[in-house]
């Protein structure tokens, strides 16, 4: 499970960014998998 933090940055990003709905998942998963950022 994503740290609140890490989760809210990731929702705002997705909601102000100008990245493509594939870019924005590629990035979720990118952080999701990252044993640095759970």
């Amino acid at each position: 499970m994503l740290d609140p933090r890490i989760e809210r940055m990731l929702q705002e990003t997705e909601q102000q960014s100008s990245l493509s709905p594939g870019a924005a998942k590629d990035l979720r998963e990118a952080v999701e998998s990252s044993p640095y950022l759970v």
